[in-house]
């Protein structure tokens, strides 16, 4: 009994550590992480997004959670079994695979919604989606040293992925705000909750577009992709349910395991890259040539994007926030680069009929020399031969003259 009581308090000492194993930064770097991609990285803006604080009563409940060494994600709970030795650097590996990884392969089978107002995410759930979960404010995160490595364990609140409900409504940035909030930064506040503040400062390098720099260029390129797809008259994506299990019970869970039941999609070779830039502390971003990523795709504008407070049926606006911006709309050519396309077009015709015609008069002008040539050379012999004729006819007169006009 007496070991019994001792183990159960050894592992509450666990919890409590681990719930306070994130520092002040690594706390302030939880809450960038989720609200940046609450809005600058949402695929398409939601009108309704709360802005998530950190919770100390969820950080300790996800330490005692963690501790069990056996967690994965279910609803209001994300769990990653992280290859990292310490818990800094396990917090970009857990949203690497909860957010980036998955959002990709998941904004690709979702339809776009077509107008404001519409919900988003009915019937899709997973780590991404509780990450992007509009009603919920409050996360609490803490991590356990396992078997496989660090278990990086975040409780929410209010718990999202239930089932049933979208993940937010589409349309402007913060139009739909809930009573007694206020739109600030495209989320949603509640003004005057000790939860807005800033935790700490973020060490240089660590800001979230610093660390995932080609995750809105990405989802971007999804989107245009599927614009085109959908222009070209293909098969539009589908929208098929994919729900999360909820068995929390699992035995110790290996790195494959810990995939955490989320959707079997294929990785994109360009995001995992990312978290070379973490530790660096470098305000420079990576090159395209040493992570296969960039801040802007090719056609991103590097001009911020033009919120319209009531786009018309149909518009898919986008989402934007400081550190990146993009549009969700495929760019036409230019008048002045259609012009610039025809007049280069014209150029090269009248260069070609130009080069033709004159290597046409060329051989026209060779042709004509020769049969020119012929002719004199004719007209010469001609007259070679009238001249001899004639003196022989004068020389034959002048002899007859002489004979005295006797012929002989």
């Amino acid at each position: 009994m007496k070991i019994s009581t001792v183990f159960t308090f050894t592992v509450a000492a666990v919890a409590t550590v681990n719930a306070e194993s994130y520092s002040e930064p690594d706390q302030a770097i939880w809450i960038d992480r989720h609200n940046y991609f609450r809005t600058t990285g949402l695929p398409w803006s939601a009108s309704n997004m709360r802005r998530i604080g950190w919770d100390a009563d969820l950080a300790t409940k996800a330490a005692t959670t963690a501790s069990k060494c056996s967690a994965t994600t279910s609803t209001g709970v994300n769990a990653f079994q992280s290859s990292a030795k310490n818990a800094s650097d396990a917090i970009d590996e857990a949203v690497q695979q909860w957010v980036v990884e998955t959002a990709v392969s998941t904004i690709k089978t979702m339809a776009q919604p077509g107008s404001n107002g519409l919900d988003v995410g009915v019937g899709v759930y997973n780590s991404y989606s509780q990450v992007v979960w509009a009603k919920t404010t409050s996360v609490g995160c803490a991590t356990a040293s396992c078997s496989g490595g660090e278990l990086v364990v975040c409780e929410y609140s209010p718990a999202g992925n239930d089932g049933k409900s979208s993940w937010y409504n589409h349309g402007p940035q913060a139009s739909q705000c809930p009573d007694g909030t206020a739109g600030q930064g495209g989320l949603c506040i509640e003004e005057g909750n000790d939860a807005n503040n800033q935790i700490a400062a973020i060490p240089a390098g660590e800001l979230t577009y610093q660390v995932y720099p080609s995750f809105v260029a990405d989802v971007q390129s999804i989107l245009i992709n599927s614009a085109r797809d959908i222009a070209n008259g293909s098969v539009p994506p589908t929208t098929e349910a994919k729900v999360l299990t909820t068995d929390s019970t699992s035995s110790t869970p290996t790195p494959k395991e810990n995939q955490l039941n989320e959707d079997s999609a294929m990785k994109p070779p360009s995001s995992k890259t990312a978290l070379q830039a973490r530790g660096s502390h470098e305000d420079s971003l990576p090159t395209k040539e040493e992570t296969s990523k960039t801040t802007k795709s090719p056609s991103e504008s590097a001009s911020p994007v033009t919120q319209d407070s009531n786009p018309g049926p149909g518009t898919v606006k986008a989402s934007s926030d400081t550190g990146s911006t993009f549009q969700n709309e495929v760019k036409s050519p230019t008048t002045h680069e259609a012009k610039t396309s025809e007049g280069a077009n014209t150029k090269e015709k009248t260069e070609s009929l130009t080069t033709e015609t004159a290597e046409t008069a060329k051989t026209g002008m060779s042709t004509l020399g020769l049969v020119s040539m012929f002719i004199l050379g004719i007209a010469a012999v001609a007259g070679i031969i009238m001249f001899v004729h004639y003196r022989v006819s004068t020389q034959r007169q002048h002899d007859i003259v002489l004979d005295g006009g006797i012929r002989r």
